[in-house]
């Protein structure tokens, strides 16, 4: 259809509307539904020519094709979605999950250094979940190769980083109830 300014408009309405859905599907673990719903709002923010929407849609299919261990199709998705990253969010998204899937596949030597500089990133960005994230698969990686003392680390850090997410919870929690 012809691309006028109300086409986009309504085009990135669409992505963000398929995008939770698919969210919501795959929190329910309704994978089909889920994936025909990202892969929807991929077709619109592709119109919108929104790279870094892009980029976060396929790294949702990416992280479907993964529960499946699909892993040629998720790592085809977020080589699509790193060459689509054009800010620190987005980058920072793509590198955990190529740490995610390079931790898989079992190929520590690729997985840690992107989880190293996602977490850089992460932690850049203030991004908690992100940074908790690669804290998690970098623990698990370092375990795996037997650098004990990164693992005491990140161990560390995960928990820290666990802790804060829990008061920040509580306490948004707390000022809801005050506020009644």
């Amino acid at each position: 259809f012809p691309v006028t300014i109300a086409n986009l408009e309504d085009a990135l309405q669409k992505a963000g509307m398929y995008y939770n859905l698919g969210a919501a599907y795959a929190a329910r673990k309704e994978f089909r539904l889920a994936t025909h719903s990202y892969r929807q709002a991929l077709k619109f923010a592709e119109i919108t020519e929104q790279r870094s929407y892009q980029c976060y849609v396929l790294c949702k299919l990416s992280d479907i094709d993964l529960y499946f261990k699909r892993l040629d199709a998720a790592e085809e998705k977020l080589m699509k979605a790193e060459a689509l990253a054009e800010n620190e969010l987005s980058s920072c998204g793509v590198l955990v999950a190529l740490g995610e899937l390079f931790y898989t596949q079992k190929k520590y030597d690729k997985a840690i250094p992107d989880l190293k500089e996602g977490l850089r990133q992460a932690i850049q960005i203030r991004n908690r979940n992100l940074e908790m994230e690669a804290c998690h698969l970098l623990y698990k990686s370092q375990r795996a190769v037997g650098d004990t003392k990164s693992v005491l680390a990140m161990a560390e850090r995960f928990h820290q980083i666990n802790d804060s997410l829990k008061i920040y919870e509580n306490r948004k929690e707390l000022k809801v109830l005050f506020a009644c």
